[in-house]
């Protein structure tokens, strides 16, 4: 049984990424073949988002989004330019257990030194 799950990221403005993610119908019986059913029903959704410089291999920062089973998608607010970004969804069990099941494309953030325009809705609130 194949997995066709994926995950795309893609940057909307210079501090905004937006997340949208796909899960194929059989994600929770291929998990579930590997790891037991039970890691599936005791753990939680979530988005791991990992932050590197350019020059170096492997994570070096990361936060994590608590996610609702229904979730598919989510917009991000990242702070730091001059960086790599790059999401995994997978499920969490516990506080300290987080098991990646699919992982996003890569996006450099850089500072640029043109100022973006971005048009705001009329109503912010």
């Amino acid at each position: 049984m194949e997995n066709n799950s994926k995950i795309v990221l893609q940057q909307i403005s210079p501090h905004i990424l937006h997340i949208k993610w796909k899960l194929d119908n059989s994600l929770k019986e291929i998990f579930s073949e590997k790891f037991g059913e039970w890691w599936w029903k005791k753990s939680k959704p979530m988005l791991k988002i990992c932050i590197n410089d350019f020059n170096i291999i492997g994570e070096q920062d990361a936060f994590y989004l608590n996610l609702k089973e229904e979730d598919r998608e989510s917009v991000i607010y990242v702070s730091s330019l001059n960086k790599t970004y790059c999401a995994q969804y997978g499920r969490c069990l516990g506080k300290f257990i987080f098991l990646p099941i699919i992982n996003s494309n890569r996006i450099n953030l850089l500072i640029e030194d043109k100022c973006t325009i971005i048009k705001l809705p009329v109503k912010l609130v």
